[in-house]
């Protein structure tokens, strides 16, 4: 065989096996960004907001395409009124899956509380528009609504 084949031979082995090695790599990212999600959103359901940020901050860093923990961190942040945080969250969110009908019910909350009732009115109608079945975001729209009597 000729000397150059076998080198060529011996390079395209090594990048392949240096590929399955990165797709091996970023897949156990994908599967810790999952875990820390999980944890985060456990610490979340308990009360636990600072916790479940410093989960949520893991898993994002881990997988910043990560929108359910954008949305989720963006509820943790509501919920400690760091609302300048939180809405940069609901955006990030919105912006990874624009087809996200909570997150633009969660920022529709945070926009009605800062007094941005246009804003809330807009984002909850994307909601609705999104998952029309959801009686929860009618029942938020008509007291957004209530709110310009």
């Amino acid at each position: 065989m000729n000397k150059y084949f076998v080198s060529f031979l011996f390079v395209l082995s090594v990048i392949i096996t240096g590929y399955s090695n990165v797709f091996a790599y970023n897949e156990s990212y994908a599967d810790a960004a999952f875990t820390y999600f999980t944890t985060g959103l456990e610490r979340y359901n308990a009360g636990d907001y600072e916790g479940a940020i410093v989960d949520l901050d893991e898993s994002i860093m881990l997988n910043d395409k990560y929108a359910y923990a954008y949305n989720i961190r963006g509820s943790a942040k509501h919920r400690l009124k760091d609302f300048a945080g939180a809405i940069a969250d609901y955006d990030k969110a919105i912006q990874l899956v624009p087809e996200y009908p909570s997150a633009y019910y969660n920022r529709s909350i945070l926009r009605f509380m800062i007094k941005d009732n246009y804003g809330a009115i807009s984002d909850i109608n994307k909601a609705i528009e999104l998952e029309p079945a959801n009686e929860l975001y009618y029942n938020w729209r008509n007291k957004i609504n209530a709110s310009f009597q």
